[in-house]
């Protein structure tokens, strides 16, 4: 799972800081935890640009969660060595069986590629393994919404990547087996409809198809 805090919406904004955590979507058990945070006068450097709009938002944030975000620390570095380490980590990541998710592919991947092609044009994942959050969410969005407001009564910092990493795998590992649950409901429900419609063409007396009476 990527999450990733900005300073815009667009492939060009200015990227705070990058999470990722692997997990199964099964079982929504996590692994390694990944964090990364970029220096903003580097980014600036490299034409990244900050949006007014979302400067504003952020200023109507959780202070001390902006602040985290914004304010350099002994976690930030320049744009190279974090793009060298996020292309060391995610180099299992073209294997087929690996699924990389985020918040829409034109959100965290998509802002994210930028910063990588820096250094790189080789992708470090399989384009057709992106998975996004907000489809799966569409299918049973009333879920997420549990999560994320007891993740607000446990006054969790939201917008700190990991948290918001490991929150999108909480509730989207809860919607795939809501999902799994609803299908073998139904296929369950269709064999037993199924059933009972052949039992009823079957004689009781003899066995035979009641068409095949004379």
């Amino acid at each position: 799972m990527l999450d990733i805090e900005t300073l815009g919406t667009d492939p060009g904004a200015v990227i705070l800081s990058i999470a990722a955590v692997e997990f199964d979507l099964e079982s929504g058990k996590t692994g390694r935890e990944y964090l990364w945070k970029i220096d903003i006068k580097d980014s600036m450097k490299h034409g990244f640009v900050i949006d007014p709009d979302t400067l504003l938002w952020w200023v109507g944030q959780n202070p001390e969660v902006f602040k985290s975000n914004i304010l350099p620390d002994g976690l930030t570095l320049p744009i190279k060595p974090v793009v060298e380490d996020i292309i060391n980590v995610f180099k299992y990541a073209l294997s087929p069986k690996i699924h990389v998710w985020g918040n829409s592919n034109r959100f965290d991947m998509g802002i994210l590629i930028p910063y990588l092609r820096v250094i790189t044009d080789k992708p470090i994942w399989k384009y057709s393994n992106e998975r996004d959050v907000r489809t799966l969410v569409s299918f049973n969005p009333f879920i997420k919404g549990e999560v994320v407001e007891k993740a607000k009564k446990d006054n969790l910092d939201l917008h700190n990547p990991i948290i918001d990493c490991k929150l999108q795998i909480e509730y989207c590992s809860k919607i795939y087996n809501s999902i799994i649950t609803t299908a073998i409901t139904v296929k369950n429900t269709a064999c037993g409809m199924l059933s009972s419609s052949i039992t009823g063409l079957i004689c009781d007396h003899c066995g035979l198809h009641r068409s095949e009476h004379i």
